[in-house]
């Protein structure tokens, strides 16, 4: 416990007590008036002459006695006096060092405290552990694989073209490969396949390209008005395509369309891949429309745009992508 140096009284009158156990003897600590009084009564007594000079008065012996008692006392109340003074001042030493010491050896507590708090590093938590990675997405599983059931080669007995601007269902008949081609019969509700000299027969392994044919018109809806009039609105006449020197117009909205045929021995699924617009007059001269390439459906027919025939004509290539027999 530290005191503060105003609570520590250093007057005359202050008392010390020594802490319990540890008491002094009176004796020890301040000499007793007993010791001064046995000192005194050893002394002599002063001899009487009888007789004083003229410069003294003559004193009795008792009279002297107790001018000697009284210096006596006064002598030993100064010699008390001053060394209860010297132990009040060993006291005031006694406490006042016990004072700065405390207050000392607070201080180096302190700061050796603050030096090792100082000193001491802080703490540093532990890095979280990365997070484990998210697992893989799962693979979408594999679509269902496109029945490839032998279909053998037939003449198609029925038409189908469908997509998100139309869905044209038409039977088919037969003609033969005579330029123009114009095919015959009814032109609402029917379509031709070129039946020799122009490509083969349709089926699951075909050897070469079946053309489908049929008719677009603007005075009256005819069973290809649909497609023609889709894919002339792309057409714009500029950045030709050119192919086999031939210019050749891309159209992109029909892509992706399906077309099925029918026939005698099963049912034959084509996708769109390619549509373009070409002059009639320079048609014949695409290589690429007149090649015999294998599981290939051709459709052909008269351009119509805004209401008005063009002279042009639209070319649609599809590939085979499942047969189903029966």
């Amino acid at each position: 416990m530290i005191f503060h140096p105003s609570s520590v009284q250093l007057s005359n009158s202050a008392a010390y007590t020594r802490p319990h156990g540890t008491q002094q003897a009176a004796s020890e600590r301040c000499p007793s008036r007993s010791l001064v009084d046995r000192q005194r009564d050893r002394s002599p007594e002063p001899r009487s002459t009888g007789t004083l000079t003229s410069s003294r008065r003559s004193v009795s012996p008792r009279a002297r006695s107790a001018d000697l008692a009284t210096m006596a006392h006064r002598s030993a109340e100064g010699r008390r006096s001053w060394i209860a003074m010297r132990c009040r001042t060993r006291v005031a030493l006694t406490v006042a060092a016990a004072f700065i010491l405390g207050i000392i050896g607070c201080g180096a507590t302190e700061s050796s405290s603050v030096r090792e708090a100082t000193v001491a590093p802080a703490a540093v938590p532990a890095p979280n552990p990365p997070a484990p990675p998210p697992d893989p997405p799962a693979s979408p599983p594999d679509p269902p694989a496109l029945p490839h059931e032998f279909v053998a080669p037939a003449a198609p007995t029925g038409f189908e073209m469908s997509g998100p601007a139309f869905d044209i269902k038409a039977d088919v008949c037969q003609m033969k490969y005579v330029r123009p081609l114009d095919p015959p019969g009814d032109q609402k509700h029917t379509v031709c396949w070129v039946q020799k000299g122009f490509g083969v027969a349709p089926g699951s392994d075909s050897g070469g390209t079946s053309y489908i044919l049929g008719h677009a018109w603007a005075k009256t809806p005819l069973i290809f008005n649909p497609l023609s009039e889709l894919a002339m609105q792309e057409v714009t006449g500029q950045n030709p395509e050119m192919q086999s020197s031939v210019p050749t117009f891309p159209v992109k909205a029909i892509n992706g369309y399906k077309i099925v045929l029918r026939t005698p021995t099963g049912t034959l699924t084509y996708t769109v891949t390619r549509v373009f617009a070409v002059p009639k007059a320079q048609a014949g001269d695409v290589k690429s429309l007149v090649a015999n390439t294998p599981n290939r459906v051709v459709v052909i027919t008269c351009g119509v745009k805004g209401g008005v025939d063009v002279d042009d004509n639209i070319v649609v290539d599809a590939y085979l992508t499942s047969s189903t027999a029966g």
